[in-house]
């Protein structure tokens, strides 16, 4: 991912940040439920997010969120034509075994005045 301040208010990002952290904590913790309960409008179930972490065959972690975790695992672009800033998001899932995965999760997140809404839409290999 480009510099943050390069593309979005610093402020934005790290409401972004936080989002996907929590993102990550319960798909690490196979908390699928939480994590769709978080995330009420997104468009892949729990059953889906658990079908596809258990065909995968490493054991998902809380990825590290350093410098180089989001320059090379943290893709952002920006959606046009929405009311308030809407951005589509592919993060690579870590693994303990491989540190980045192949697994990765896409959805959009939408950054009105008050907390940021999830939108999951996928969990896949690309």
């Amino acid at each position: 991912m480009i510099n943050s301040s390069d593309i979005m208010a610093d402020s934005d990002y790290k409401k972004l940040e936080a989002a996907l952290r929590r993102v990550m904590a319960l798909l690490a913790s196979r908390q699928y439920e939480g994590l769709i309960a978080m995330c009420p409008s997104s468009t892949i179930s729990a059953e889906e997010l658990r079908a596809a972490v258990d065909e995968h065959p490493a054991t998902i972690v809380v990825p590290p969120f350093d410098d180089d975790y989001r320059k090379k695992a943290v893709y952002l672009i920006e959606k046009t034509n929405t009311q308030v800033p809407t951005w589509a998001v592919d993060a690579q899932v870590w693994t303990a075994e491989e540190g980045y995965s192949d697994l990765t999760l896409t959805f959009d997140i939408v950054l009105g005045s008050g907390e940021p809404e999830v939108i999951l839409e996928n969990l896949r290999v690309l």
